[in-house]
């Protein structure tokens, strides 16, 4: 017998996008989310990421206090994995 998976269309890789902002101060979690963005659309246009819709991308938001304003700042981590 065949592959089981033949003749099935091959599933799109998924990635998970995690913005994580640090700051001295946390922002309400709509507010955060809401201001994040433009700054998904910009990884869409420069193809960091394929599509910013559900079925491509899980996106998490995650906020970090800090004590200083040195220690500010926001990361980026993207992760693609294939199915």
């Amino acid at each position: 017998m065949g592959d089981p998976r033949e003749g099935k269309n091959p599933r799109k890789a998924r990635t998970t996008l995690v913005i994580e902002r640090c700051a001295c101060s946390l922002l309400d979690a709509d507010n955060f989310a809401g201001g994040c963005k433009p700054l998904i659309d910009q990884l869409r246009y420069a193809k960091l990421i394929a599509d910013d819709d559900p079925e491509t991308v899980e996106i998490l938001f995650r906020q970090t206090k800090v004590k200083t304003k040195k220690e500010e700042g926001t990361k980026i981590t993207i992760e693609t994995r294939g199915v």
